[in-house]
């Protein structure tokens, strides 16, 4: 498996734990124990499964990845971050201590702790899904995008013309689009497909 297909799957799960503790929340408020107990099982699960790849992906990678994206997205995602760092470390020692409270049957400690618990536990797991956007969908760096294409990507004076591949465009169309005009980037039906070298003559 692909190490760097981690951080999507840990993303998802993070995103089951969510639903999951709302479910949770949602059924209790009913007296719906049975279907509560359920979704409360499978979000443990889950938040256990993206534990797991959590830590094999940040023990096998190469080399770290950075957020290079400047501007506001900058201070929203180092906040974000380092709030989401130790509530996730208090998270699973209350997450444990509120799941024995049950399973050993004691129920008002265990309505005592989930008060807590809950909040904490559903802010980890949303924050984890919004790091995961940040870092891997809406701001990546440079470097990944490159891992993502399969080849290191020349450093451009221009990176407009890449706006819209995504970050992964053939040689040709790199070596086309340092010589094209800064009035045809923004119009990537004029980026001629992969075998031609030369700018696209306008038809005007």
């Amino acid at each position: 498996m692909d190490i760097y297909k981690l951080p999507a799957i840990d993303a998802t799960l993070n995103g089951f734990s969510t639903v999951f503790i709302l479910a949770g929340l949602y059924f209790i408020k009913r007296g719906q124990k049975q279907r509560h107990i359920a979704c409360m099982i499978t979000a443990l699960i889950s938040s256990a499964a993206f534990l797991g790849c959590y830590l094999t992906y940040h023990f096998s990678k190469p080399h770290p990845v950075r957020f290079t994206a400047q501007g506001w997205p900058r201070p929203v995602y180092y906040f974000t971050l380092i709030t989401h760092i130790p509530l996730a470390l208090v998270a699973t020692v209350m997450v444990l201590i509120t799941v024995t409270y049950a399973a050993r049957g004691n129920f008002e400690k265990h309505r005592r702790w989930a008060r807590w618990t809950f909040p904490i536990w559903l802010y980890v797991s949303i924050t984890g899904v919004l790091i995961y956007l940040m870092l891997y969908v809406w701001w990546p760096s440079s470097d990944l995008l490159s891992r993502r294409c399969g080849a290191p990507r020349p450093r451009l004076r221009h990176p407009a013309p890449f706006a819209h591949t995504n970050g992964c465009s053939t040689a040709s169309q790199i070596r086309t689009t340092i010589h094209a005009p800064p009035s045809t980037w923004r119009q990537p039906w004029l980026i001629p497909p992969a075998g031609r070298l030369g700018p696209r003559k306008s038809t005007r």
